[in-house]
């Protein structure tokens, strides 16, 4: 989307959302440890506080606007993301102090609440959004920090052949249970978190050294070229 349009959608949507809204964004800007964001009701980004910038890798808030989270994030990410402000949108009611990952994908695990926003008619018109990366497991429930176990465990040995069975015994639990606890708290299966985590593996190693496609493939994990 050009700059101008960019502006124009932003200006647009702040004004059905009601009143002199500057301060309320100097307030969620200033937010110490804590991302917010702001987003229409066709999921495009109105507003990014400057902690949030960082995780979003933009160099401003500003950059960020009439993006959506396909924008900045790998897909199977984005779509948690949009899922969730999706159905605070449909629903019109808040999702309060849920867990979920980090949107790097690692084993941090933040805190998140969302809400609707509605304009001068009642109407939803988009979704405002806090969250905050939670620094100790301890923080955490306890099955959410066994799943930490277990994306800590991924993040050390995707280069090796990983069983299910294996992960399953770190969550105390069978694999049906964890694969169906896995799936509903990552929004993917475990076998699509190993593979994304080869992925950003290889991509991290393509863009930083020049060893043949081959030879990455196998280093992170993947069986041959083919499959990579």
């Amino acid at each position: 989307m050009p700059i101008d349009r960019r502006n124009q959608a932003q200006a647009a949507f702040l004004r059905q959302v009601g009143g002199n809204v500057d301060a309320f964004l100097f307030l969620l800007d200033t937010l110490p440890d804590t991302a917010a964001y702001l987003k229409d009701r066709r999921g495009r980004i109105m507003f990014l506080n400057g902690w949030n910038c960082a995780n979003c890798n933009v160099k401003s808030g500003a950059a960020a606007i009439g993006k959506t989270s396909y924008d900045l994030f790998p897909d199977a990410c984005a779509q948690a993301y949009v899922d969730t402000d999706n159905q605070v949108m449909r629903t019109g009611q808040p999702i309060v102090n849920a867990i979920a990952s980090a949107p790097d994908m690692t084993t941090r695990f933040m805190c998140y609440s969302k809400i609707p926003l509605r304009g001068p008619s009642g109407k939803v018109i988009g979704v405002a959004a806090i969250y905050r990366l939670l620094k100790e497991t301890q923080e955490l429930p306890e099955w959410y920090g066994r799943v930490s176990d277990v994306a800590a465990y991924i993040n050390a040995h995707y280069a090796k052949p990983i069983a299910i069975g294996e992960l399953a015994r770190i969550t105390r639990s069978s694999s049906s249970k964890f694969r169906r606890g896995f799936k509903a708290f990552f929004k993917m299966t475990p076998i699509d978190y190993i593979l994304l985590t080869r992925v950003n593996a290889a991509r991290g190693l393509l863009e930083h050294s020049s060893r043949l496609i081959t030879a990455i493939a196998q280093e992170v994990g993947f069986c041959d070229h083919s499959h990579f």
